[in-house]
């Protein structure tokens, strides 16, 4: 997950020095590249969290919206 520096860096870029942006982008990247190559193929390979991934996507792509997806485990 994001840090709060980074989260802040995404909220704010333009308030940030160029080189403290090359790095909070490098930073973020390199999460965004382990979550997709190693964290997401577990998610959707995991039954109970495949019900969760069909909730935050729509035809392969992010769901984008105000409301955040909501799912309940099986019991």
């Amino acid at each position: 997950m994001l840090s709060t520096c980074e989260r802040n860096y995404l909220e704010n870029s333009n308030d940030y020095s160029k080189s403290y942006s090359y790095i909070m982008n490098h930073r973020i990247r390199k999460k965004l590249l382990k979550f997709y190559r190693l964290e997401l193929p577990l998610i959707e390979q995991s039954q109970n969290l495949t019900e969760f991934h069909k909730n935050l996507t729509e035809n392969n792509k992010l769901r984008t919206g105000s409301e955040p997806a909501t799912f309940t485990l099986p019991r």
